[in-house]
Formats: C-alpha cells, sequence, structure tokens
C-alpha cells in the first residue's frame, strides 16, 4: 500500500534554497573582508549554510503538505480507504462495500458517469 509522501510547497523549497546561497555568501563575504584564509571561509561558509539549512528544514517541518501521486485510480482509492479509514465499533469494512460508495462520491462530486475501477483520475477522468 502506497503511503502519500510529506512535501513542502514548491514556493518555500525555493525560499530556503535562497536563503542557504545568501547565508554561504554572506559568510564568505565578511571572512575574505576580515582577511581569512581561503581554505577557512570555504569551510565556515559550507558550515555555516548546513546550520541555516537544518535550521530552515526544522522550522518549516510543519509546512509540509501530501504530495498527490499522479495517477490514482478508482480501486487504489478503495483499498486505501478499506486500509486507513478509522472504523466505527463492529466489523471494518471491506473493499466491495467502500466500491459503490467511492463510485458515488466521484458520479455526485465530479459528474463523471462512466468508469471502472481502473480509471485513472488524472488520465481517464481528466480529474486534477
Amino acid at each position: 500500500m502506497y503511503w502519500p509522501a510529506l512535501r513542502r510547497p514548491r514556493w518555500l523549497r525555493g525560499a530556503v534554497g535562497v536563503f542557504v546561497v545568501a547565508t554561504f555568501a554572506m559568510i564568505a563575504f565578511n571572512a575574505t573582508k576580515l582577511g581569512t584564509p581561503g581554505w577557512l571561509v570555504t569551510a565556515l561558509s559550507v558550515a555555516g549554510s548546513c546550520a541555516m539549512l537544518s535550521l530552515a528544514l526544522r522550522l518549516t517541518r510543519s509546512m509540509c503538505v501530501v504530495a498527490e501521486p499522479v495517477g490514482y485510480t478508482l480501486g487504489d482509492m478503495s483499498a486505501y480507504l478499506s486500509a486507513y479509514l478509522p472504523t466505527p465499533a463492529g466489523p471494518t469494512w471491506t473493499r466491495e462495500e467502500i466500491r459503490p460508495q467511492v463510485r458515488a462520491i466521484v458520479s455526485r462530486e465530479f459528474g463523471v458517469t462512466h468508469f471502472t475501477d481502473d480509471s485513472d483520475f488524472i488520465h481517464d477522468l481528466n480529474l486534477e
């Protein structure tokens, strides 16, 4: 079973990258200005950039969102729901019991009436 991955939004990844590059440049510029040897400038810049990257990743961890995979099918959704949804007290739902519910939701919400369990949301049903 596939579990969706968490990723930072593209704008946030770009901002963290710019932040790390700016940190590297700032440390290198200031260390060079003070007359620090070249090897030490490089070492300080790399160490400072790694520290800032670590800090930025920790501070933005709560901003991660689910990265939706391309190519989910209706059958995949039924299997996912039957495996991971919390169940009320009583017997668990089977894939066969969930299938009509998923089909009804997709038909009602998206207006799609002709599809199979192997229909791909993106490619077959054009639901982006």
